[in-house]
This record gives C-alpha cells, sequence and structure tokens, in this order.
C-alpha cells in the first residue's frame, strides 16, 4: 500500500520513479540503519545502461529482514561482493 501511494505521489508531480529503485531505495535504507556508518550506499537509479544494484525480489527480501537477521546473514557485506546475477542469493 505505501508503496502504490509513493508512487502515485510521485508521478502526479512530475518525477519519474518505477518501482525496482523505489524499492532498492528503501532497502538501501535499511541497510544503512542496520549496518552502521560503514555501509558503502547502493546505486539504485535506473536507466538506458543502468540498472539498480537491486531487484525488487531482492530489495522486498531485505525489507522484510530484521536488523539482526541482516546482520547474522552478513547480508551487509553480501550486497556488495555478489555479483548482479547473484541477487537473490543475497537473501536468506
Amino acid at each position: 500500500m505505501r508503496t502504490a501511494l509513493l508512487l502515485s505521489i510521485v508521478s502526479l508531480v512530475g518525477g519519474a520513479i518505477d518501482r525496482t529503485e523505489y524499492l532498492c531505495e528503501e532497502a538501501d535504507a535499511k541497510l544503512k540503519k542496520c549496518c552502521g556508518e560503514s555501509f558503502k550506499s547502493l546505486s539504485c537509479t535506473s536507466g538506458t545502461c543502468v540498472t539498480p544494484d537491486l531487484d525488487a525480489p531482492t530489495s522486498e527480501c531485505i525489507l522484510d529482514l530484521s536488523c539482526e537477521k541482516i546482520v547474522r546473514a552478513d547480508i551487509c557485506r553480501r550486497v556488495h561482493d555478489e555479483p548482479e546475477t547473484g541477487g537473490p542469493a543475497r537473501c536468506p
């Protein structure tokens, strides 16, 4: 519900953000909160030659986890160390 509302508001004010970008930004914010200051921000923009660092299913998985589970599963490191094609492997 929250995602749909935000996407609707952004669309109305003329900005264009897709669902994957939004979810990636939300997951990035959660990882910063859970992992601490040493966490390097993700790139969540998309374009002709650029895709977000996290796909939508991986972002949703991260958003559903507690900080304790994120730290215990070593996701803080894994989101940067694993190749893009390993996206689902980044989240237990």
